[in-house]
């Protein structure tokens, strides 16, 4: 990958952090209850982890081996990044 799109990818994920962080302490009608917030983010990021992405990586080989080869490469490809950007 070149260095232009590392750098084009971090400005992207940087911008989309900064927006998040905005939306939270100014638009959200949470910013005032910082604890509330903070407790939903972590449930959140636990599901994630704990549900989503298990069972994402399962569907994901499951499919991928019931394809054929090439196909299944290329259905991994897309599916992992469809689960990055989701």
């Amino acid at each position: 990958m070149s260095r232009a799109a590392r750098a084009a990818m971090l400005a992207l994920g940087a911008g989309a952090v900064a927006y998040g962080l905005w939306q939270l302490v100014v638009v959200a009608p949470s910013a005032t209850r910082p604890l509330e917030a903070s407790l939903w983010l972590a449930g959140v990021l636990v599901a994630h982890d704990a549900v989503l992405a298990p069972v994402a990586v399962l569907v994901g080989l499951a499919v991928s081996r019931a394809l054929p080869r090439r196909a299944g490469r290329l259905f991994a490809g897309v599916a992992l990044l469809a689960v990055t950007l989701i």
